[in-house]
């Protein structure tokens, strides 16, 4: 398993063993997907809890695990690292000239612009593109199953989007733009 440093333990959180992380790694964001984590001093971690868990807290993390069970035994890894399994991580590929060449495309989904693509990123082996639909940030899978055409020349993006998808993107529970009409 590949692991990717993302964060450094500054200091132990209550009495039964959790720590606090700072996170210095902007492209890690799920936190509530990782299950396991790694400790260690240096590039690669020296421990890994498999039955741990993070929660997101104040620009960080608190890693938990029933391995450690009191502050002593958190305290003891304050100044290491913490390390999460690479799959976990989002990253960015905007510089890739593939996608590099999309930015500024307008994603059409059916016959209605949804808005203007911004940027991509890698989550989990899944691209997402994020669209710019005006003041909201769309961030829609960019799948081949939902893929129908690209047209440089009109800079769009084809796509059929399963019904819905949108919706659930959108933060005012708007609905998309013709639906109503």
């Amino acid at each position: 398993m590949s692991w990717k440093k993302v964060g450094k333990f500054k200091e132990a959180h209550g009495l039964k063993g959790e720590l606090w992380a700072v996170i210095f790694d902007k492209n890690f964001e799920e936190v509530e997907d990782v299950d396991m984590f790694g400790v260690g001093p240096g590039d690669e971690p020296a421990q890994i809890f498999e039955d741990g868990d993070l929660r997101p807290r104040a620009k960080g993390v608190i890693a938990r695990t029933p391995q450690l069970t009191d502050r002593n035994q958190a305290e003891a890894l304050l100044g290491q690292f913490l390390f999460v399994p690479e799959e976990a991580v989002a990253y960015p590929i905007n510089e890739d000239p593939e996608y590099k060449s999309l930015l500024g495309f307008t994603l059409v989904d059916g016959d209605r612009p949804v808005g203007l693509v911004e940027s991509f990123t890698e989550i989990k082996e899944q691209i997402m593109v994020h669209v710019r639909a005006g003041e909201e940030l769309l961030d829609i899978p960019f799948h081949d199953d939902f893929l129908n055409d690209i047209l440089d020349d009109e800079k769009k993006i084809l796509m059929t989007l399963p019904e819905g998808l949108l919706d659930i993107n959108r933060k005012s529970g708007a609905t998309s733009p013709g639906e109503d009409d």
